[in-house]
């Protein structure tokens, strides 16, 4: 795969030349393939080097593996182009990977490598891996050294689901992995239709941000690259045959660019899953089917000594693994407590199990003094590992009260008159004697309507409402569609476009950069010919906008830079910062020539 890329980067070198080099364009980055890895599985390191072509390097210092047994795995040569107002830019890609197998459990770190590139010193980031027992790593955490997969090839690209597990228990977690397999180089992607995952209650695990990552794997007898599109953990809601559904995909691949103008549509294959009801056998008295994992129960008091009319806080932290939305928790009743409804919030922690922390805050407020105890709490639970029920509780908490006369202590037929204890806020009304008149007691209503104030008054809501109309028929005018408006606000937004793409320069966000220019010369030119020219291939746009009066020359240009934009937004290696700013003033530069076009009249 990455051999193709170099002979086709050859051929562009030949057709269009080197561009000179230029030190700020030097890329030297490292990058893990997972961040777990199994005591005996392998993760994959890759170093990688772009330079501007013909630019010298040396002095390669590879990083410190020593908590590894390293497998070198070859050095890759390629090449990389691109294309502007000024130029091609062709810069060569050179590629090292390594395979690392754990010697140690626990976190181990991947040093800097070092490389020196026209006098100057570069290094890599540090990295870090967690390795652990078989069952904690995340899917694909074993890479190159992982055994074949046995599942049949499926051709040039594929997507594929899997899942841990097919036979589950109700609430119990499964983990549905969507891939893409392919042996071409991808060039675009688009999600069109996520997975339908009904009778389930999902929680995303994992997205992909930006560029895909890849892998290398053995599918029946054939070596692909494989990226992970997205990750779920999945709770049945129900027994029974549930469906894990298709996930559908829009690729273009280096192989199909060239054939076709439009991506291959994919679709991955539906996934059957047995669901088993819970065992009644052994089941706790006040549980609730949601309550399935493994779970443990903690409580405390924010104040153990209150005086009359104060109240405090109990705190129940529910902590585990399994669907923590879902767990129930009775509110608790204590003898002498006032005990209300609970503020509840949730706190998952990331990885491929899901678990965290669910946080109940009650508010007790004591109804008597003395000495209160706050009994045992207890949360019946399921756990799906061991195929049996348990029960996790607290510890006993007490509260001591005072200032408040209990109904024990209080002497026979004293009610809330006998003590001032015990009486909530009472006041006393203040009752005034009614007096009813017949007439007016002033003249202030009199007074107010013979005033001429009260006549400039009435008027306020007419000339308000004669306003109001006056401003709807201007606005009204303002937004009529004229072409010369529609060409000021297209010429707005294509300038606005340019300002975000310059915020995704500083942020690096390359995909998203790229996606910017191209949209706002699109859509300025879509504007400018009264068409949309979103779906028309390079080939018939260049041949409209000769044919509407653009030129050669100017046509050409507009062309030019989509087509870098295209295969920029889509390069498995993201352009530098210093490109993407000179791509950015070129885009300027070409809406200035696009807008001096005088545009003929479609035939």
């Amino acid at each position: 795969m990455r051999g193709s890329i170099a002979v086709l980067g050859a051929v562009f070198v030949v057709l269009l030349g080197g561009a000179p080099a230029r030190a700020e364009d030097v890329v030297f980055d490292a990058q893990l393939s997972a961040d777990t890895v199994t005591m005996d599985g392998t993760v994959q390191l890759t170093i990688q080097l772009i330079v501007p072509r013909g630019t010298r390097h040396a002095r390669f210092v590879p990083p410190d593996l020593h908590e590894f047994d390293v497998q070198p795995q070859g050095v890759q040569q390629s090449m990389q182009w691109s294309s502007g107002k000024k130029g091609s830019d062709v810069r060569e890609v050179e590629t090292r990977t390594f395979g690392l197998r754990p010697k140690r459990r626990g976190l181990l770190r991947v040093g800097e490598a070092h490389v020196t590139v026209g006098g100057r010193d570069y290094q890599t980031r540090p990295l870090t891996v967690r390795a652990g027992a078989a069952a904690d790593a995340p899917d694909g955490g074993a890479l190159p050294e992982k055994a074949p997969e046995k599942v049949p090839a499926r051709g040039e690209l594929f997507l594929r689901t899997t899942v841990d597990r097919q036979r589950v228990y109700v609430g119990e977690q499964l983990k549905a992995t969507f891939s893409l397999y392919t042996k071409s180089d991808i060039l675009k992607y688009r999600t069109i239709a996520e997975p339908k995952t009904d009778g389930f209650w999902s929680e995303e695990l994992f997205s992909p941000q930006g560029r895909l990552s890849y892998e290398r794997r053995t599918v029946g007898g054939v070596e692909y690259s494989v990226a992970v599109l997205l990750k779920r953990a999945l709770f049945p809601l129900q027994p029974g045959r549930l469906v894990v559904g298709t996930m559908e995909s829009e690729v273009t691949t280096f192989t199909t660019a060239f054939y076709s103008a439009e991506g291959q549509n994919l679709k991955s294959e539906p996934v059957a899953i047995e669901v088993r009801p819970l065992p009644e056998a052994g089941k706790p008295d006040g549980f609730v089917s949601q309550n399935v994992g493994k779970l443990a129960l903690t409580a405390h008091l924010d104040r153990e000594a209150l005086s009359g009319g104060e109240a405090a806080t109990l705190t129940v932290i529910v902590r585990g693994e399994g669907n923590l939305r879902g767990i129930k928790l009775k509110t608790p009743q204590v003898e002498g407590l006032r005990v209300y409804e609970p503020k509840i919030t949730e706190r998952i922690e990331p990885g491929d199990l899901v678990g965290g922390t669910k946080t109940y805050e009650f508010l007790v407020l004591p109804q008597k003094a003395g000495s209160l105890q706050i009994p045992v709490l207890e949360l019946p639970y399921f756990d799906p590992k061991l195929e049996k029920y348990a029960v996790a509780r607290t510890d006993k908490l007490t509260v001591n009260v005072t200032g408040l006369v209990s109904a024990s202590s209080a002497p026979p037929g004293a009610g809330p008159s006998a003590s001032g204890a015990g009486v909530e806020n009472v006041l006393a009304p203040e009752i005034r004697t009614i007096r009813a008149r017949r007439t007016l007691s002033s003249r202030v209503g009199a007074v107010l309507y013979r005033q001429r104030a009260f006549r400039i008054v009435l008027l306020v809501p007419a000339l308000l409402f004669l306003a109001v109309v006056l401003f709807d028929r201007v606005r009204g005018f303002l937004k009529r569609e004229t072409r010369r408006a529609l060409l000021r606000k297209a010429k707005w937004s294509a300038r606005g476009r340019l300002r975000v793409a310059e915020g995704h320069v500083k942020a690096g966000r390359a995909a998203e950069f790229w996606g910017e220019i191209d949209r706002a010369i699109r859509e300025y030119i879509g504007a400018q010919l009264g068409l949309n020219v979103t779906g028309r291939t390079l080939a018939e746009l260049r041949e409209t906008l000769e044919l509407r009066g653009y030129g050669p020359e100017v046509a050409a240009e507009v062309v030019g830079q989509l087509e870098a934009c295209d295969f920029a937004r889509f390069a498995q290696v993201a352009p530098g910062a210093a490109e993407m700013r000179n791509t950015a003033q070129q885009a300027r530069a070409l809406l200035d020539q696009i807008e001096r076009v005088r545009v003929k009249e479609a035939a």
